[in-house]
């Protein structure tokens, strides 16, 4: 649930148009603080964010990167373009 609200919801935009790396910058601080500051009360942060990314076999709450969905969803469109099913 966590994941589907906090990353998919750019998914669309991301998959279209290369973001800059400060706007990546800026959603990962807007996720970071959608995770620890639920109910509008700023929380102790348990884990660092990019720990919180690994995947769950490596101890993280799997989920992804900005930066690192943006690039498989681009790779993905330029994929279907080659191969004709765009």
């Amino acid at each position: 649930m966590l994941r589907a609200v906090l990353l998919w919801m750019n998914m669309h935009v991301m998959a279209a148009i290369p973001l800059p790396k400060t706007v990546l910058n800026r959603i990962n601080l807007i996720l970071a603080a959608f995770l620890w500051n639920l109910g509008g009360q700023s929380r102790f942060h348990l884990v660092a964010w990019r720990l919180a990314c690994r995947p769950l076999s490596k101890g993280g709450v799997d989920l992804w990167q900005p930066a690192q969905l943006m690039d498989s969803l681009q790779v993905k469109m330029a994929v279907r373009y080659w191969e004709g099913r765009s």
